[in-house]
């Protein structure tokens, strides 16, 4: 796999081993979402080093020692005594080898270890302690749940507060690195092209890589590549759910539907699920699983429940949600092509969301301002708004009903110079409605940006 964007990353594994060789043992947590290209990483970064590449997880703690054994043998040719009975006391003879023979360890799914055995953090801490001085072992961690990460590496309480020495967490591209991206492939490539993109990657680089390599960033082909059999998002979401909400996940995945459908409060979402009470499950998909992920008006209380909205974390999660999980009885008698049809169609109203989530991003990466939306408490969110729109217009050839008052899309806030930023996205400046703005806008002058100096803004797909 080709690596772009990682070259500081890169330096950073290759000091650490050049520091345990030279020094004494190090540790690295390298940690990152799924499909960061983190064990890709490992192997751009130490291309000529026989690593051991331990991963902790899907086979019974016996067949992974077996595993592990082999491994040792072969890439280090020594000899394991028959007393290791355990991944622990294979991980101690390890350490004691490093007293002689510099090695390089890679724990894949630590996170996932540390689950599954809540001592395995306490032993390796002791373990480390007691023998990173005299050897000379470069051990890397590899995780990816954050509350996990934070359990064990980042509180005053945590077994490896402060043991690693180096800390690397790998992100999704940038706006402006998908951007180059896209233009390095083809220079001629549109604004639509970019969306397209962005809206189905979300800038994940694993499968941001396989689809350019595959389409060449041509929108009518990225949607060709992605609703189809071939699908790298059909591996892809079925590991990430299969890893997450597993077995009897059915109102799980319902949830996750309605929000990628645009019902985003957990009142609509109960109200379509037959009046299922659903906290538990928001709270455990936000926190546990991490796949949604909730919001605040930027200006409204802290604890305003009733404003809360919900969204995808992973723009291709709610991609594959919305074109081929909600189609699947399309998809076993017609086939991908109504689907791919109805998706480039929805097209306008997707990439209004879409847009609207990269344009946050970029001032978020660009300026590191405090960055949110505002909406009423009682007004449904407007995606939800837009495809009612649709449906009533285009299905019952009636009015769509008054929307109360006008959301604005990006507030992002400088509080320490008193500046702000309020902005209107639109797919096409002739979606533009001026007046409401206007009036919002003004509402805010005179209530919780008073004092401010405020840019107003329009932003569509010519920005990108």
């Amino acid at each position: 796999m080709n690596l772009y964007y990682r070259e500081e990353e890169i330096k950073l594994l290759q000091r650490q081993l050049w520091l345990s060789k030279e020094q004494r043992s190090r540790m690295t947590v390298l940690s990152g979402r799924r499909g960061t290209g983190k064990t890709a990483l490992v192997a751009a970064a130490l291309p000529d080093e026989p690593y051991l590449y331990f991963r902790m997880g899907g086979k019974t703690e016996h067949l992974l020692l077996q595993d592990f054994i082999q491994q040792v043998r072969q890439k280090l040719e020594l000899f394991v005594p028959s007393k290791v009975l355990t991944v622990e006391l294979l991980l101690s003879f390890l350490m004691d080898s490093g007293y002689k023979h510099p090695l390089t360890l890679v724990i894949d799914h630590f996170d996932e270890w540390v689950n599954r055995q809540p001592d395995a953090a306490e032993f390796l801490r002791e373990l480390w302690d007691s023998k990173r001085r005299g050897t000379h072992v470069n051990m890397i961690l590899i995780a990816e749940n954050k509350s996990v990460i934070e359990q064990t590496f980042d509180r005053e309480d945590s077994p490896l507060v402060n043991a690693p020495d180096c800390r690397i967490e790998l992100r999704y591209f940038s706006v402006m690195q998908l951007r180059n991206l896209l233009l390095s492939m083809d220079k001629t490539r549109t604004s639509e092209d970019l969306l397209a993109l962005y809206l189905s990657t979300g800038g994940m680089p694993t499968l941001t890589l396989d689809v350019l390599n595959a389409t060449k960033g041509d929108k009518e082909q990225i949607y060709n590549y992605l609703l189809s059999s071939h699908s790298p998002l059909h591996a892809r979401v079925g590991s990430l759910l299969g890893s997450t909400i597993g077995k009897n996940s059915e109102v799980y995945l319902s949830i996750l539907q309605l929000i990628a459908s645009g019902i985003r409060t957990q009142a609509e979402i109960e109200e379509q699920l037959g009046g299922i009470i659903i906290g538990g499950h928001l709270a455990k998909l936000e926190t546990e699983y991490q796949l949604i992920t909730k919001s605040r008006p930027i200006l409204s209380e802290k604890n305003s429940r009733n404003v809360v909205r919900f969204q995808i974390t992973d723009l291709f999660l709610s991609f594959w949600l919305k074109y081929v999980e909600a189609n699947r009885s399309t998809i076993h008698t017609q086939g991908y092509q109504p689907v791919i049809a109805w998706a480039m169609a929805d097209f306008e109203t997707a990439g209004q969301e879409a847009l609207v989530r990269y344009f946050m991003q970029k001032f978020s990466e660009q300026h590191g301002l405090r960055i949110g939306g505002d909406w009423s408490a009682t007004k449904p969110s407007r995606a939800f708004s837009r495809r009612r729109e649709y449906y009533m217009t285009k299905k019952r050839k009636e009015k769509p009903a008054q929307e109360p008052d006008h959301e604005i899309d990006i507030i992002a806030i400088e509080d320490k110079s008193h500046k702000a930023l309020v902005a209107d996205v639109c797919l096409n400046a002739r979606d533009f409605k001026k007046a409401p703005f206007l009036d919002r806008l003004a509402v805010l002058k005179k209530g919780p940006l008073k004092g401010y100096v405020i840019d107003s803004r329009v932003f569509t797909i010519e920005d990108m």
